[in-house]
């Protein structure tokens, strides 16, 4: 998004964007329903939450996926002196919303731990590797360019990376979300949100290089993560079917209430 700005993609399309970090991402969803932005990235899991209590939000795409083959793109985070070689000794996870999220879940269980025994510690986001350092929780799920910085601190380690095994590749990692009633006024600049992010995520997907070098233009790293740090961008639109893979996880872990399919949650002009 940072890069796509500042080659001009959204100036482009005729939108003036000013990017915002949300260090809390419970807020992401009260901001976009006041106005205060018009468009926001969010995890899925509150999303899907919000949705079902009937707030009046859609998802007009998605702000990155999960990669397809081995990255470094997120992982869990542990104390140095974690010896487990599973998760099953993790008892307090910190993570950024108190819901249950599926896909956290689905990774703690495939790495050997039982999420439906772990506490959740709702920790802002960069607090995660803080929280952890100091006893408060045992494991935290990061992607980067968090991640990079929590393992690189004494005290703390990778427990491992999340590959294609412990995940559901292809899927969205976020999402962005706006108000129903703004889109419905404004379906010209959503249409041109769309475009501009495609266009962004495009150029990153194909210059992968520039793109790591440019992160510590956005403040969020001085550093100049390695190439498979980055993730996977989605250069085409995410296919509804991959939101119904995600949601159909969701179902199995309880957090898909109302049975929500990607219909329920996509915007449509």
């Amino acid at each position: 998004m940072y890069l796509g700005v500042n080659k001009g993609f959204f100036a482009e399309h005729g939108l003036d964007v000013t990017l915002s970090v949300l260090t809390n991402g419970t807020v992401a969803i009260p901001q976009v329903v006041s106005g205060q932005n018009q468009f926001s990235m969010a995890s899925l899991a509150p999303v899907v939450a919000a949705v079902a209590q009937g707030l009046p939000i859609k998802v007009v795409g998605a702000a990155n996926i999960i990669p397809t083959s081995d990255s470094q793109f997120q992982g869990f985070v542990v104390r140095s002196d974690y010896t487990d070689s599973t998760l099953a000794s993790a008892k307090i996870i910190a993570a950024q919303s108190a819901l249950v999220d599926p896909v956290q879940a689905d990774s703690v269980t495939k790495f050997g731990g039982d999420y439906s025994k772990l506490t959740i510690l709702q920790t802002p986001l960069t607090s995660i590797a803080d929280a952890i350092k100091a006893g408060s929780a045992d494991v935290g799920l990061l992607q980067q360019p968090f991640l990079a910085q929590a393992i690189a601190e004494p005290g703390l380690k990778l427990f491992n990376y999340i590959g294609p095994d412990q995940s559901l590749p292809g899927t969205p990692g976020a999402v962005f979300i706006g108000a129903e009633d703004y889109m419905k006024a404004n379906p010209q600049i959503v249409s041109s949100f769309q475009a501009a992010v495609l266009e962004s995520y495009a150029y990153a997907q194909s210059n992968q290089q520039e793109t790591a070098n440019f992160v510590p233009n956005t403040g969020l790293s001085t550093a100049v993560p390695p190439v498979n740090a980055l993730g996977a961008y989605a250069a085409t639109e995410v296919t509804a079917d991959k939101y119904d893979e995600l949601l159909q996880l969701y179902s199995k872990y309880g957090q898909n209430p109302n049975n929500l399919t990607s219909s329920g949650i996509l915007y449509t002009p």
